[in-house]
């Protein structure tokens, strides 16, 4: 049988550790504060490629007298304000650094603005020169005629399958040399040299690219050589071969 007595002893017990949980806790940010040991001293960033840890550092604008344990949100959101971040994340590392890990916006292609400007997979603008980078991109063009830059919906669709392809297939990405937005879902690309225009409904799937490139192959041995002009993909089961432009 259990005694009365143990189990109201029991039961303040844990009253008061409640009790002194719920004092402490607010307190303890506060005092970690006062510590100097969890000063932030360092700033460790991973994942650059373009960027430079002395640009991040900057634009994370860290304050001298930051604890490790105050609010990281603001600096991730100056980071993520840069141009040239898509994402980060900010995690801490005792004693004293920050660890920034920076995801950036890649390069997929070059829009002419009229100058020639690396644009990511949803059509931005990026802060890269072109000919210092090295960057050997196609080029991505609206379905019409804009003035001055276009804006990202523009041509999202366009960068959007221009990266996808240089994942699924790093060869044939590299032999296009431009991609058209020409409808809603509507791609052309110019592919291999001379150029070849391949006219489909993104996204283009492996066994399609294949199909048309046996079609391409069949249609230059038949014509001496020759290349035809389009192959129109957007045909269920039909690869069309055009000498002529688009239709």
């Amino acid at each position: 049988m259990r005694r009365p007595g143990r189990f109201v002893g029991w039961l303040s017990a844990a009253v008061l550790l409640g009790w002194g949980l719920s004092w402490a806790m607010p307190r303890i940010p506060g005092a970690l504060d006062d510590l100097d040991w969890f000063r932030v001293r360092n700033l460790r960033v991973e994942g650059l490629r373009y960027l430079s840890t002395t640009e991040v550092k900057l634009t994370a604008a860290v304050p001298e007298a930051t604890n490790l344990w105050d609010d990281t949100a603001p600096v991730a959101a100056r980071l993520r304000a840069h141009p040239l971040i898509r994402a980060v994340e900010v995690s801490r590392r005792l004693p004293g650094t920050l660890v920034v890990e920076v995801e950036e916006r890649v390069p997929v292609g070059l829009v002419p603005t009229p100058t020639l400007q690396p644009v990511d997979r949803d059509g931005h603008r990026l802060p890269l020169d072109p000919s210092r980078r090295s960057l050997d991109l196609p080029v991505i063009r609206p379905g019409h005629a804009v003035r001055g830059a276009p804006a990202p919906a523009a041509i999202a669709a366009a960068a959007g399958e221009a990266a996808r392809l240089a994942e699924v297939d790093p060869t044939f990405w590299a032999g296009i040399s431009a991609v058209t937005e020409v409808g809603l879902r509507d791609v052309v690309l110019e592919w291999g040299d001379p150029a070849v225009r391949l006219h489909y409904r993104i996204p283009l799937s492996q066994v399609r690219m294949r199909e048309a490139l046996a079609v391409l192959a069949d249609a230059a041995d038949r014509a001496g050589g020759h290349l035809p002009a389009t192959l129109d993909l957007r045909f269920t089961d039909q690869v069309v071969v055009r000498w002529g432009g688009l239709d």
